[in-house]
């Protein structure tokens, strides 16, 4: 049975002053003061635990190449962003973003793309940290940018589609998530 706090607190300052031997994982390093000695994770290790620790992700993709437009700050929404089965769109005091199939959005219109989507599966509570980091992180260790876009419900990961497979790989082998679409 293990020791309860207070318990493991009283044997500590009992044992204080005397020489206590703690074994070094391999790995780990091991660190003295003239009380105690301590072990630390080497440098990596921790951020490898957190990570082994954290839940899977579920990703899958959209099939639609989408394209991110930018309007003036006071556009009307055009009727081509209704038509969209993802249409996400953003007004700030400098511009009206609308994120949309490519296909809708007519050719006059200052655009970037095409994207590829990555869906995470949810519904994710609020309270959760770290998804479009870890996310994040696997993307730039092989040099992908992404534009990510949160609903409600979820998390969207856009990639530039010509690097969309190489995403998917990088994602697939840092444990960070597996594709339910693969």
């Amino acid at each position: 049975m293990a020791e309860s706090d207070a318990a493991t607190m009283e044997r500590l300052r009992k044992e204080m002053g005397k020489k206590v031997e703690i074994p070094v994982p391999e790995g780990m390093i091991p660190v003295h003061d003239n009380k105690a000695t301590a072990v630390l994770a080497a440098p990596g290790d921790l951020e490898r635990l957190r990570e082994s620790m954290e839940p899977e992700l579920v990703m899958s993709t959209l099939v639609d190449p989408l394209a991110v437009v930018r309007l003036t700050p006071f556009s009307a929404i055009p009727e081509w962003a209704n038509h969209s089965t993802f249409c996400s769109i953003t007004r700030t005091a400098d511009e009206l973003s609308i994120v949309t199939c490519s296909f809708d959005v007519p050719a006059t219109e200052q655009r970037e793309g095409p994207f590829t989507a990555f869906m995470v599966h949810g519904p994710l509570d609020f309270a959760l940290t770290g998804i479009l980091s870890r996310i994040a992180t696997a993307l730039a260790r092989a040099e992908i940018s992404i534009f990510a876009i949160s609903t409600f419900d979820t998390d969207y990961v856009l990639v530039p589609s010509a690097d969309a497979e190489r995403a998917r790989s990088a994602l697939a082998a840092s444990g960070t998530c597996r594709f339910a679409d693969a």
